[in-house]
């Protein structure tokens, strides 16, 4: 098990692309916090279960108690072999035979939280060699995580959530760069259906769960020493300035952009690099499906136009016809 101190673990949710990666850099370097450096996918990968999140969806699998030690091994194997920059693979620091001798080692999990948390120790021992210190705090981000929130409150009454939320246009400007693949624009339905997901969630899981906090992406790339400092407040810890420096395992973090270059601080470019790419079919089916968030969070709306029936560059017919039945279809 997790440390005593360590059973209220810090959850962040949000979209991809969103600036979860981000946020979960800047609290790397605290000397309170263990920061898992890759997504764990706790559900998706270790217990198999069902996830409803588009460009992570899975179908549920049942997990005997003999075969854990095989589904921790594939999670992490799973997670050396991505190694995409642009993604969440700018770690591969796993050392999987340390991983798998402690798993070996510890006594069998009870329930979802035993397994959560032998599997954040065994990640930890895999980079550090030792379990995780007494009065250190985990911080875990998966994309799917939101809805599955409500479970996680259920496996650690007292954990935290920060919920990052990004304007959609920009959102899915960015997703869709991170789809296309050989300058074909990508069919658009995944990227729509996960947004749709985090933002139902968002909703969803403010009204019944504790310990909830939500911040713009934006505000955190205009004013970071002071949204981390509120940041900070909540989850009391105290403040220190590596709080204001992306680092993974302490090393400088590649700055924020979806072409995932290798650079230092926080960069602002996300905040308008996408206005210039962004496709009148993607400002409508946010206008369709982000209407709320828009409307909440202070984002100026944009008229798509007919506009949104033209043809863009590098679609191809079938990809067309596909993007433009999103909107029959939501």
């Amino acid at each position: 098990m997790l440390q005593k101190h360590s059973e209220a673990p810090i959850f962040i949710l949000g979209a991809g692309k969103s600036g979860t990666s981000l946020l979960r850099s800047l609290l790397d370097g605290h000397p309170s916090l263990f920061v898992v450096p890759r997504e764990a996918h706790f559900f998706e990968y270790v217990t198999r279960d069902w996830v409803d999140y588009r460009m992570r969806r899975c179908w549920p699998e049942h997990i005997p108690d003999h075969a854990v030690s095989d589904s921790l091994n594939r999670a992490v194997r799973t997670q050396l072999s991505d190694l995409n920059p642009a993604g969440d693979g700018v770690f591969a620091g796993y050392d999987l035979n340390a991983f798998n001798d402690y798993v070996d080692r510890a006594p069998t999990p009870e329930g979802y939280p035993g397994l959560f948390c032998l599997y954040m120790n065994a990640l930890h021992y895999s980079i550090h060699k030792k379990p995780i210190p007494e009065r250190m705090t985990v911080v875990e981000k998966s994309v799917e995580s939101a809805e599955y929130a409500s479970v996680l409150q259920w496996m650690f009454p007292d954990c935290r959530f920060l919920h990052i939320v990004r304007n959609p246009y920009a959102n899915i400007v960015s997703l869709r760069r991170f789809k296309t693949i050989n300058g074909r624009y990508p069919c658009l339905a995944p990227i729509v259906s996960s947004l749709y997901n985090s933002y139902y969630y968002l909703y969803k899981n403010r009204i019944h769960l504790r310990n909830y906090h939500v911040l713009r992406f934006e505000d955190l790339l205009n004013e970071p020493l002071e949204v981390m400092q509120r940041v900070a407040g909540w989850l009391v810890l105290d403040w220190a300035d590596c709080l204001l420096e992306p680092t993974v395992l302490g090393r400088p973090w590649g700055d924020n952009s979806t072409q995932g270059d290798l650079g230092g601080g926080i960069s602002k470019a996300p905040l308008h690099h996408w206005r210039d790419d962004v496709h009148a079919l993607e400002i409508a089916l946010c206008n369709h499906i982000g209407s709320p968030v828009l409307e909440e969070f202070g984002y100026d709306r944009l008229a798509s136009g007919k506009r949104k029936w033209w043809p863009i560059r590098g679609e191809r017919l079938k990809t067309y016809v596909w993007n433009r039945a999103i909107f029959g279809n939501l």
